[in-house]
């Protein structure tokens, strides 16, 4: 990457980590981390399309709080889940198509391993959430967390791309909500130890 393109790139990834420092990381708005960045809007969207290792390192770059905002809760293991994927999606519908597409593209890119290090990240994220149930005792020892991330993750990544797809007229964190509330607690129910909290609604 040209240095000029590794410029912008650490200027705008400074920018969204100085705004979401300050205000919630579900509102990030491209054009707000550009200004911040000092970078003119056409710059920053067309700098996205190109470059899937800004979508990278801001999707890790924001997603972090969201998951360190999850582990902290203490309402239970769907209300740790509901936060992660919910906020995370949040997090990507916020922000821009653009963002989004130069995300999906990136991870089906077979020319690198950014892809499949969000791929792994994102999975070690979930799959932490649900050794925390289990260590605190609201899971048994015997829950599959593999295959129940497995199957979380497919569902956040099917709504995303179905999201893109369909140019962002989907109503994807409401889809991720209603898989938290509805669906999710059904996964969970074989492997409790307690009755799954109340996932939210607080």
């Amino acid at each position: 990457m040209p240095s000029e393109e590794k410029q912008i790139q650490k200027a705008l990834v400074q920018a969204a980590e100085a705004i979401a420092a300050e205000d919630d990381f579900t509102t990030l708005d491209l054009h707000e981390i550009a200004a911040a960045a000092d970078v003119a809007p056409e710059q920053i969207e067309a700098h996205v399309q190109q470059n899937g290792a800004l979508a990278f390192e801001l999707s890790i770059s924001t997603l972090k709080q969201v998951r360190d905002e999850a582990m902290a809760l203490d309402t239970g293991i769907v209300a740790r889940m509901e936060h992660y994927v919910t906020g995370g999606m949040e997090i990507m519908v916020n922000s821009s198509l653009a963002l989004v597409k130069g995300w999906i593209t990136d991870i089906v890119d077979e020319k690198h391993d950014r892809g499949m290090r969000r791929l792994v990240w994102g999975w070690n994220v979930l799959a932490d959430i649900l050794r925390s149930g289990i260590a605190d005792g609201e899971l048994t020892e015997e829950t599959p967390v593999a295959k129940l991330t497995g199957i979380v993750l497919a569902e956040f990544y099917g709504v995303i791309f179905m999201w893109s797809v369909l140019q962002g007229s989907l109503d994807a964190v409401g889809i991720m909500r209603d898989f938290c509330l509805h669906i999710l607690p059904d996964l969970l129910a074989p492997y409790m130890s307690v009755p799954a909290a109340d996932p939210g609604r607080s």
